[in-house]
């Protein structure tokens, strides 16, 4: 995997950091499947470690460069000391019988009360190169499966009535 954490300081107020992990896949080739595992990452054409890595190095000076020049007409109106962040971070949950899963954090604070993460998590079939999909599992409807999840008692309903 590659790692990359690195802050600066914008102002007297203001810090910021940024962190990345991305994982590193130098067995798999095909490019509709590397597309689809960092399908959060536009814009990447060279898959290597050190494709990976300028990447995030791109990414990073753009992020502190964008927040830089964003900063420039409010940012004397900053009264506490603050560090505002962004994160990306890949985990490999499992690799088994030609199927990888994995686990994408994304973090951010930008000011205000509390920052902001989200995650999602993906499978991807080695053998057929390509994402993994529910409907490859089950024949339940989108509508269906939404109702079971907020509702879990209606299973029932629907596969008795």
């Amino acid at each position: 995997s590659i790692k990359l954490n690195d802050s600066v300081k914008i102002g007297e107020m203001l810090s910021v950091d940024y962190s990345a992990k991305m994982l590193v896949f130098p067995t798999i080739k095909d490019k509709a499947l590397l597309d689809s595992i960092y399908y959060d990452k536009k814009g990447i054409t060279d898959y290597s470690k050190q494709g990976l890595q300028n990447f995030l190095n791109k990414d990073k000076a753009e992020f502190f460069s964008h927040v830089k020049e964003e900063s420039k007409e409010w940012i004397s109106d900053i009264d506490r000391t603050q560090t505002w962040e962004s994160g990306s971070f890949m985990k490999l949950l499992s690799q088994t019988d030609d199927f990888l899963q994995i686990e994408y954090l994304y973090t951010s604070y930008e000011g205000g009360a509390h920052g902001n993460y989200s995650f999602n998590t993906r499978v991807f079939d080695l053998k057929n190169n390509r994402k993994f999909d529910l409907k490859d599992i089950t024949t339940i409807s989108k509508e269906k499966l939404v109702f079971c999840i907020k509702a879990p008692s209606s299973i029932w309903a629907i596969y008795f009535s």
